[in-house]
């Protein structure tokens, strides 16, 4: 099952009553998801994996900055979408080095009704337990007040 219009109401026969779209950068399948999961009377959770800057999203040295992490960012309500699209936007717009990258000072200010999960990140770049209570720390506290999934 590839098909984002078959997606919504497959999982629906599967009893699911969500389903999420976390497209890797970009957001270009989330109307025709909407519509979809709309349609197949299923609730649509909007969201991106952004790739995430070594230190800033306007640096660009080859050697430091080339390589990056990934976030799971996901859009609570129609406000989180609005920040949802500015933040993949600006990863383009200015962020944009050899992938569209976001930094700290990107998501923090736009963490306004904005839900986060740093599991990919977690797994892929810190599997010790000690050194995740340090990256926790570190982006857990951009998003104040705001569900997580760790």
């Amino acid at each position: 099952m590839s098909r984002i219009s078959e997606l919504p109401q497959y999982a629906k026969d599967l009893g699911m009553e969500a389903l999420a779209i976390t497209d890797h950068g970009a957001m270009f399948g989330v109307v025709d998801f909407y519509k979809s999961c709309k349609k197949a009377g299923i609730k649509p959770v909007i969201g991106c994996e952004v790739y995430t800057a070594a230190r800033t999203m306007f640096d660009r040295d080859i050697d430091r900055d080339r390589n990056s992490g990934h976030l799971i960012l996901l859009a609570e309500d129609q406000k989180g979408y609005s920040n949802l699209v500015k933040i993949v936007s600006r990863s383009y717009v200015d962020g944009f080095y050899f992938k569209p990258r976001v930094d700290k000072a990107l998501l923090r200010q736009y963490a306004t009704k904005a839900s986060e999960t740093v599991q990919s990140e977690l797994f892929r770049f810190v599997p010790i337990a000690g050194m995740i209570m340090r990256l926790r720390s570190s982006i857990v506290p951009i998003f104040p007040g705001c569900r997580r999934w760790l």
